[in-house]
């Protein structure tokens, strides 16, 4: 190990700290309504789209929703009887609320093709990017890649270790996880999403699915850093490999990238039994 990779662990030393006092002195009763309400009286919120309606005639989203963002779920179950688009809205919990709802009340904060929820969902998952010069590969990179000169842009994250991306001397595989852009399509299956920023707009993403389809390689080389590094070109790092085009696009928080590789790890260690198909069928419910 070199002197510069030493001081490459001080910055989670000193955040681990930062953490712990925020933690234990932090106020154990500390109410923030009257700011939040304030906040959200002073949004400049969009009607839904598609609109909302009462028996056929237009019903008053944007101001169930400023209830909503200041009361919680009450107001909209509340407000189901009134509303054609909330009759599903259940009195616990979101559990099973419907993706077109979700895109409705996403609609209202959206603006200039940027979602705010999207955004929000950003800073919880992405690491802040604050050198502006060059980007790293290496596990938790989210990239977005196509086939040189050709085709639509495809999004994936990589897995490869922060252990194994570093000190190298020569080009190396690099395993990818492919990425699906079809998170708020409804689609009745267990998936992480993840949200980034890309073409000016935002985008969410979800990973899931059979390693079989998901799991891909590509080969990398190192420059003098010892990195595989993709340099600034008006805005734009492009990672160097042969016969594919590679764009970073965002850097995941270890413990969000750590989830999918979770799950990539329990996908390949499932065990497959013969079973009854019939009993099967009653305890997959």
């Amino acid at each position: 190990m070199n002197e510069s990779e030493a001081f490459d662990e001080l910055p989670e030393l000193l955040s681990d700290e930062i953490r712990a006092v925020l933690e234990d002195s932090w106020p154990s009763s500390f109410s923030i309504s009257d700011v939040a309400s304030s906040a959200v009286d002073g949004l400049a919120l969009e009607n839904p789209s598609p609109r909302w309606t009462n028996k056929g005639a237009e019903y008053d989203g944007k101001a169930t929703f400023q209830r909503f963002l200041k009361e919680g779920r009450k107001a909209l179950y509340d407000a189901r009887k009134d509303c054609d688009q909330l009759t599903d809205v259940g009195e616990k919990s979101f559990q099973g609320i419907k993706p077109k709802l979700l895109i409705g009340l996403e609609s209202m904060v959206n603006k200039d093709g940027r979602s705010g929820p999207d955004l929000l969902a950003g800073l919880f998952c992405n690491r802040t990017q604050y050198g502006g010069n060059s980007r790293r590969l290496h596990f938790g990179t989210v990239v977005r890649h196509r086939v040189e000169g050709e085709g639509a842009w495809s999004f994936s994250l990589c897995l490869m270790p922060i252990c194994d991306s570093q000190r190298l001397k020569k080009a190396h595989d690099f395993p990818f996880w492919r990425l699906k852009d079809n998170p708020k399509c409804g689609v009745d299956q267990k998936r992480y999403g993840i949200a980034v920023e890309s073409s000016g707009g935002t985008k969410a993403l979800a990973a899931g699915g059979k390693m079989r389809d998901m799991l891909w390689i590509a080969k990398f080389t190192p420059d003098t850093s010892e990195w595989v590094t993709a340099a600034n070109h008006e805005g734009v790092f492009k990672f160097l490999s042969t016969g594919i085009e590679v764009e970073w696009v965002a850097e995941l928080k270890p413990l969000h990238a750590q989830r999918i590789a979770a799950h990539m790890g329990t996908d390949v260690s499932r065990v497959g039994l013969v079973e009854s198909e019939w009993l099967r069928l009653f305890c997959d419910r």
